[in-house]
């Protein structure tokens, strides 16, 4: 039988097609999320006619929070696939299953969105809602390359991280392309990766307070204990894991395991679980 299992997250979806325990097919395409109304157009650059007899397809999306939302996605599918059974799930539950397996947990993911909960037996039990970056996304990529931004605009930063600034963004004036992009918060997003070529020291200024804060809004709400694994997954948690880990030591916590991606985790727990 063959099973599509896609993780879709604000920027980049990885898609992996199983035959039982074999890896038929694995590849990555642009983000999709029902809010922005982009499934359709990301679907139309998979060639679904290669693999006419997928039987069921899992998708794990960011976005996929209402059951109107979800349905939007089901629809996209079914158009490609009528034949095939669609389950809809949201980018943490993927995480979690992913990191945790069946073990109880904590699981963040800090890529351009933030999302955490509380998980246990394969189910999302309690957590607290981001709100998307206008109303919260504290910890993710959306937030720092925010803080960036506004360092860079009131002339907070120094020569050099400038530069590296201004290496991510060259010609339309920096406020004219923010407010006319189509997806700004990929696009605010996208400015976090300047922070890699900062000191050490910089990063830690720049990142504690919107990790702690982080941690006082998502995770300190579920009741978290020092005696709970701490799961974190996304390019942001991946690459300032120290500096994330210093955060959490504030709070006297520490995390368990980090991942840049999901996916191969997601892999295990279906081929164990044969969802």
């Amino acid at each position: 039988m063959l099973e599509l299992i896609i993780d879709s997250g604000g920027t980049k979806s990885d898609w992996v097609l199983l035959n039982g325990s074999s890896i038929i097919a694995q590849f990555t395409t642009e983000g999709m999320n029902p809010v922005r109304g982009d499934i359709d157009q990301v679907l139309s650059t998979v060639s679904f006619s290669e693999y006419p007899d997928i039987a069921e397809v899992h998708f794990y999306g960011a976005g996929c929070s209402s059951e109107s939302l979800c349905k939007k996605v089901s629809t996209a599918f079914s158009s490609k696939l009528p034949n095939s059974v669609i389950r809809i799930e949201t980018d943490l539950l993927a995480a979690a299953r992913a990191l945790c397996q069946d073990q109880p947990g904590i699981i963040g993911i800090l890529g351009t969105g933030s999302s955490i909960c509380r998980y246990d037996r394969g189910l999302i039990t309690d957590n607290v809602p981001s709100g998307g970056y206008l109303i919260g996304d504290e910890g993710s990529g959306f937030c720092i390359g925010q803080a960036i931004i506004r360092l860079h605009l009131r002339g907070n930063l120094s020569s050099e991280e400038r530069q590296f600034v201004q290496e991510l963004h060259t010609g339309t004036d920096l406020l004219t392309h923010l407010y006319s992009h189509g997806q700004p918060n990929a696009l605010i997003a996208s400015f976090s990766k300047s922070l890699s070529r900062f000191s050490s020291l910089r990063r830690q200024e720049i990142l504690k307070p919107l990790f702690c804060k982080m941690i006082e809004k998502r995770l300190i709400p579920l009741n978290v204990q020092s005696s709970d694994k701490i799961y974190f997954v996304g390019s942001i948690a991946f690459h300032y894991q120290k500096e994330l880990q210093d955060a959490l030591n504030s709070f006297n916590l520490q995390v368990e395991k980090i991942a840049s991606s999901p996916i191969e985790g997601l892999i295990q727990y279906h081929i164990e679980h044969k969802l």
